[in-house]
């Protein structure tokens, strides 16, 4: 029970949950239709992996059509290299040869971004007529021989450094075995232009976060399920029209409107679902949200499997969304924001509903009833008639110290989240697979945070899953290149691990701040994510620069996340702080030893009669235990202690 509602003598919706069933049917299937929104934000989310493909290509050779030659390559070439182009001799002519360092062993290849220039002389035109001729004989095998070919930047000639300058390509030859187009292909996002995949995502997690704080924000004002469906038609019209953008800057802005709208319908539904559920069950169904979108991930590969162009592709994730819309006719809304707009007749019909529907029987109106008459709209006692605002949570310096090690664990989840999943499809071996799988290892990381968040806390999972996903991915950056199966599993095992760690961030932080800033913090630890999933494109494509650097960023980054997150207070079996004063002292006398810090249990010094609530949820409204671990403040007068900002 919030301490407001204690204090006013009234009860609020979470007593209501008590009488109507705080987790049956009816939260259930809110559940679910709440739950189906994350699959399309999934889609879009991840859908560059398959939108901007990279699939090999090299310059185009306006002397000759490469794909409508078929030329015999040479009696040595491995089959995994034999394309319809690009694996063919006669393209050597024309295209010097680089060593691929992504390759085990290391072999050369066709340069992606360099071609020969083309010497001015009549000697050149003869042979290009030569060779144009010989190319429609029926046997082309005297293309698979250099020394059959006399012209003089044969790679055999002396004469031939002279003809063989170096020049940047202008066009490019894509192969379509794997991606029949994408919007690399489509508008040459290679080379010096690499740089435009990665800013597509990042610009589409710019409109994400916007979508997520501003629709949210609307949502209080007009209404969750109203501006849920707003949401989702907007991502419809806007996922369609992306598909038909004539060039690049305009489908990067369509597809950050698409981000606006994905965010804040996701956002939405996740809030319709908290709300609805009372307040000792909503920790499982939370971190099960997040599977939804996880089952959205594993489903992308499966539909760009069937489809390899990106128009069909974006079309296909986007005009299905409109199904969602349905939800005007089936979807109730929240109850807890009917209450809170006064609007009681409305919120009383769902209330009775969601209460037939749990198997109990009301024989009078809740809301009416003056046993569970409800008071919205006064100030609560604990906000000391003012609004808290970001500067409260770095005021004072526990708090302060708490706040950036918070929003740091937040920005290293995101980064590394959202760096694995975009550099899923770039694995060995078979990009759907590898994509699919994953989307696949989140599911028993959500399962494991489940488990383990009741049993052994926060503060060490969370410690123990960063832990372990860093040390994956730094032993991923010492495998050999030729052992690409154990490079993927380590992968999958960082991949893991950042999933628990994503789902139990999402608990310990909402714990860590005091209830009057509660959403404050939250919400500037959700922002600090959204930059990390703003910089994980450009830290992926690093893989470029050198192929383990991606890795080792990651790696690093969760390591020392990791070990960060052990000089936070736990929370489990703790009264948590209601109060600025409170959170101050949350956590702040216990001793810093490194004995107390490897315990899985803190002890929090404290002289006051503050209890914490036990962790049975069998009970409606948890009761006091004072055995248990006590709320970290040393003695009464600390709670009318003024602290100054340091």
């Amino acid at each position: 029970m919030a301490v407001s509602e204690k204090k006013s003598g009234k009860a609020g919706f979470d007593d209501i949950l008590c009488t109507v069933g705080e987790w049956g049917r009816w939260q259930m299937l809110i559940f679910c239709l709440m739950g189906v929104v994350g699959l399309p934000t999934a889609c879009h989310n991840l859908a560059v992996v398959f939108l901007a493909a990279d699939p090999d290509h090299h310059c185009a050779i306006p002397e000759f059509n490469a794909t409508s030659l078929t030329l015999t390559p040479l009696s040595n070439s491995s089959t995994n290299l034999t394309k319809s182009f690009g694996a063919d001799d006669w393209l050597k002519f024309w295209i010097p040869m680089k060593s691929t360092e992504d390759e085990y062993p290391p072999t050369l290849r066709l340069s992606k971004c360099e071609r020969f220039e083309n010497p001015e002389d009549g000697a050149y035109h003869q042979f290009v007529s030569t060779l144009s001729q010989q190319s429609t004989k029926a046997n082309l095998t005297i293309l698979s021989d250099f020394t059959n070919l006399t012209y003089p930047f044969n790679k055999t000639s002396e004469t031939s450094t002279k003809y063989r300058k170096i020049a940047k390509c202008d066009s490019w030859v894509y192969d379509q075995s794997e991606i029949k187009s994408s919007i690399v292909s489509k508008w040459n996002l290679v080379c010096d232009r690499g740089w435009m995949r990665a800013t597509a995502q990042s610009i589409y997690m710019v409109g994400f976060m916007v979508g997520a704080v501003g629709c949210g924000a609307l949502s209080d004002r007009f209404g969750r399920v109203k501006m849920l469906l707003v949401c989702i038609a907007f991502e419809v019209v806007t996922g369609v029209v992306t598909a038909f953008a004539p060039e690049y800057w305009s489908f990067v802005f369509l597809r950050m409107l698409v981000g606006m709208c994905a965010g804040g319908s996701f956002t939405i539904a996740f809030v319709v679902v908290m709300e609805s559920i009372g307040v000792n069950h909503r920790m499982i169904p939370g971190i099960f949200m997040q599977a939804w979108f996880a089952l959205g991930f594993m489903i992308l590969p499966g539909i760009a499997y069937f489809i390899r162009d990106y128009f069909t592709l974006q079309l296909v994730i986007s005009a299905p969304v409109g199904l969602i819309l349905c939800y005007y006719w089936i979807a109730d809304e929240s109850p807890r924001w009917l209450l809170s707009q006064g609007k009681l007749k409305e919120a009383d019909a769902i209330i009775n509903k969601a209460a037939k529907m749990n198997g109990n029987t009301l024989t009078e109106s809740l809301v009416f009833s003056k046993r569970f008459e409800v008071e919205y709209g006064n100030k609560s006692a604990l906000t000391e008639d003012r609004r808290y605002t970001f500067i409260d949570l770095v005021r004072y310096p526990n708090m302060r110290k708490k706040s950036f090690n918070i929003f740091f664990n937040w920005f290293v989840n995101s980064l590394v989240y959202y760096g694995l999943s975009l550099g899923s499809g770039s694995l060995a071996g078979n990009m759907y697979l590898n994509v699919f799988l994953s989307a696949a290892v989140e599911i028993p990381g959500y399962i494991l945070a489940a488990v383990v968040l009741d049993r052994i806390g926060r503060r060490w999972p969370l410690t123990g899953s960063l832990v372990i996903g860093g040390v994956a991915c730094l032993i991923t950056t010492a495998i050999p290149r030729d052992l690409k199966v154990l490079m993927i599993i380590c992968t999958l095992i960082g991949k893991l691990a950042i999933a628990t760690s994503f789902a139990i961030i999402y608990v310990f932080s909402a714990e860590q701040f005091p209830t009057v800033i509660r959403n404050v913090g939250v919400g500037a630890g959700s922002m600090c994510a959204r930059v990390g999933s703003l910089i994980a494109p450009f830290v992926a494509d690093l893989n470029k620069i050198w192929g383990p650097l991606p890795y080792l960023i990651f790696g690093i980054t969760s390591v020392i996340a990791g070990i960060l997150a052990l000089l936070l207070p736990e929370t489990l079996h703790h009264r948590l702080p209601d109060t600025i004063i409170e959170g101050e002292n949350f956590g702040k006398y216990r001793e810093l030893s490194f004995k107390n810090l490897l315990a899985f249990k803190q002890v929090h010094s404290s002289s006051d009669e503050s209890e914490t609530a036990a962790s049975d949820s069998s009970e409606c409204i948890p009761k006091l235990k004072e055995e248990e671990v006590k709320f970290s403040l040393e003695g009464n007068e600390r709670d009318t202690e003024e602290f100054s900002p340091v």
